[in-house]
């Protein structure tokens, strides 16, 4: 709740463009504050690492990051609590039909599975914002996952795919 106190009083600073909230304990009420934020200013980076954000978070941040005409950058790195059903809540920014504004894209050390891992390459098939995206320290991809990924920045199984892979990625962290 001191959180989200702290986030609301943010809101009457609309030109704030970037707000670092790593290791704050940020859990729901933080997160409907925060969504409530994004609304109202021009929030371009957006830190969130290290919290207790979990699917029911997400999923109140996702539609206020797809209305927010600003935001470009978020880092949820280290946000354990956070299962495939919310992470295929994020990815749903990437896709297409939403409008994406999203250049970069932090996951690190979050667990995320082979699942929520093919959301998101189905996802960046045809993305075209984002151009960084970091899944290091994800232990729990494995080459299922990975292979995913791999098809969706580069399929080569024919000339007309790998043409229509995602070329806009310019930087993919892992380890």
């Amino acid at each position: 709740d001191g959180m989200a106190e702290i986030i609301a009083a943010l809101s009457t600073h609309p030109d704030l463009y970037s707000i670092e909230l790593n290791g704050s304990g940020l859990g729901k009420s933080g997160c409907v504050a925060l969504a409530k934020l994004l609304g109202a200013n021009a929030l371009d980076w957006l830190k969130l690492s290290s919290n207790l954000i979990n699917d029911e978070g997400l999923e109140t941040l996702v539609p206020a990051f797809a209305s927010s005409r600003h935001l470009r950058r978020i880092d949820f790195s280290r946000n354990l609590s956070i299962t495939t059903r919310g992470w295929q809540s994020l990815a749903s920014l990437l896709q297409a039909s939403c409008i994406c504004r999203l250049t970069t894209l932090s996951i690190c050390g979050t667990d995320i599975d082979d699942e929520a891992i093919a959301t998101f390459a189905s996802a960046l098939k045809d993305n075209t914002t984002l151009h960084t995206l970091d899944l290091s320290h994800n232990i729990s991809i494995t080459d299922v996952g990975w292979s995913h990924l791999s098809k969706a920045v580069c399929d080569t199984s024919s000339v007309n795919a790998t043409s229509l892979s995602n070329h806009t990625l310019q930087s993919f962290g892992i380890d």
